[in-house]
Order: structure tokens, then C-alpha cells, then sequence
């Protein structure tokens, strides 16, 4: 769960870091403002404590980036409907 808060514009160089933390929220800069993340879910659903620092930085390596775009997924009103194949 997140929501995007438009206030403050940040340098390209500052994408994903943590800039604040609190019991139940982690704030993230972007170039268009911060985002406000209430949970984190891993892989299986389950909701993961935050065990981030501030000044931390969130990202995705290019790898992973690259590969989602060879994949086709498709969605129904229930959700994903088909596994991920390579």
C-alpha cells in the first residue's frame, strides 16, 4: 500500500532513497515528490517488518528491468492468470 506525496521535488541522483522512517511507514524521494509505503509484502504475500535504515535506497537492477520486458503476463478481474514462462 503507498501514496504519493507531490510536495517537494528531488535531484534524479536521490531516486529511492529513504528519507524517513516511522513505525508503520517508510518514506521514499523520486523526482516528483515522496512516497509513502504502509506495507511490504514478500513474495509469498506475507507481510515483512521493515528492516530498512534511512538513507537506505530502494532499486531494481537492470537485469530484472530487461527481463520483464521479454515476459507476457495476463490478468483477469481475479488477478494474474497465467505463470510466468521464459
Amino acid at each position: 500500500m503507498f501514496h504519493c506525496i507531490k510536495k517537494k521535488k528531488f535531484h534524479p541522483f536521490c531516486n529511492g532513497i529513504i528519507i524517513r522512517i516511522n513505525k508503520s511507514m517508510l518514506f521514499i524521494s523520486t523526482t516528483d515528490g515522496i512516497i509513502k509505503i504502509g506495507k511490504c509484502l514478500n513474495l509469498k504475500s506475507k507481510i515483512v517488518s521493515f528492516n530498512f535504515k534511512q538513507g537506505d535506497r530502494l532499486y531494481t537492477p537492470n537485469s530484472f528491468l530487461e527481463d520483464s520486458l521479454n515476459k507476457r503476463v495476463k490478468f483477469n478481474s481475479l488477478g494474474l492468470i497465467n505463470k510466468i514462462k521464459k
